[in-house]
């Protein structure tokens, strides 16, 4: 068994965060502007906003982004195993379910 932790263990763990990672600016931008787009202060603002429209699309954003947010523990499995195909997969049992909790407990303490 080879040493799990070398350098290269640790950048394949550090490649299956970089796509949950790179979701998270995504998700936060449609959480921020669908819940802005709601907001009755910023309709108060701008009342232009108050239409059907305007608040439909607000809340497919807010909506996006909150599905985003709490699915983060299942888009991290993915990505595991697509770096699990180039990689020895002694581990991945072991790294799917501690990346699914910690992605999982993270989100539910937004």
């Amino acid at each position: 068994m080879k040493n799990i932790f070398s350098f290269d263990f640790f950048q394949r763990v550090g490649k299956t965060f970089m796509v949950v990672i790179s979701l998270l600016p995504a998700a936060g931008l449609l959480l921020g502007i669908g819940t802005t787009l709601q907001s009755p202060y910023f309709i108060e603002y701008f009342p232009f906003l108050e239409s059907g429209g305007w608040q439909t699309f607000g809340e497919l954003m807010r909506g996006a982004g909150s599905v985003i947010f709490s699915n983060l523990g299942i888009s991290y499995s993915p990505s595991e195993l697509q770096e699990a195909g180039q990689a020895e997969k002694q581990l991945l049992v072991y790294r799917l379910l501690l990346g699914t909790l910690l992605c999982t407990r993270l989100s539910e303490s937004w």
